[in-house]
């Protein structure tokens, strides 16, 4: 991660000494031409792809709101059977495992959740109301288990290096365009710097959006 941002920090400040120190030679048709096609693309790849990872936190998070309510459901089924004590204590080792993994392990929760799972179904059938709730109960597991399955494809679920380098190269055409204008006077080199800023902070926002 911090390597990312020190290769933001290093392009910021080539760029800003080639429009400071030694601006290029004008070409505005070129300049024109290349700056428009950029800019459009530019916008229309880093607005789709921040959305997309918006998108996928949200889908994190309500999957996240299944599980645990899930997971409140099976303690209070698991009353039924007079298995509460165990259930709940799978329930916290499995919370726990899931508190001491970073997001990206969180496929390594496993373990827990089938201790959990064989724990909560263990149990005999002996009336109506038991078989009622143990039909209840794989239902809400068969919930969770969907949740998490969405949640570990959500996670692995990152922007490639492709399209990483597709929005650092037109990033980049949209910068190298606005040096060819010129960058002679105080206003175009404040120009250069702002929109070079900004190109920068949205790359950083995306980055630590597919990175949460």
């Amino acid at each position: 991660m911090k390597l990312f941002y020190l290769i933001l920090g290093v392009l910021f400040i080539v760029a800003s000494g080639i429009a400071i120190l030694s601006p290029l030679n004008k070409n505005e048709t070129l300049a024109g031409a290349s700056l428009s096609i950029s800019t459009f693309l530019f916008g229309v790849f880093i607005a789709f792809s921040i959305s997309d990872r918006h998108n996928r936190i949200n889908s994190i998070r309500e999957n996240d709101s299944i599980e645990r309510a899930g997971l409140e459901s099976l303690y209070s089924m698991s009353m039924v059977f007079g298995n509460q004590r165990r259930v709940a204590e799978k329930i916290d080792n499995y919370l726990m495992a899931v508190l001491d993994y970073v997001i990206w392990d969180y496929n390594k929760t496993g373990k827990e959740f089938k201790e959990l799972v064989e724990t909560a179904t263990s149990v005999k059938v002996k009336n109506r109301i038991q078989a009622e709730t143990y039909n209840s109960q794989e239902f809400t597991i068969s919930s969770i288990l969907t949740a998490r399955k969405q949640t570990t494809g959500l996670i692995d679920e990152r922007l490639s290096k492709l399209e990483w380098l597709v929005l650092f190269v037109l990033g980049g055409v949209i910068v190298f365009s606005l040096l060819l204008v010129g960058t002679t006077t105080v206003q175009t080199i404040s120009v250069v710097l702002l929109i070079t800023f900004t190109i920068m902070v949205l790359l950083a926002a995306l980055y630590t959006l597919d990175n949460l």
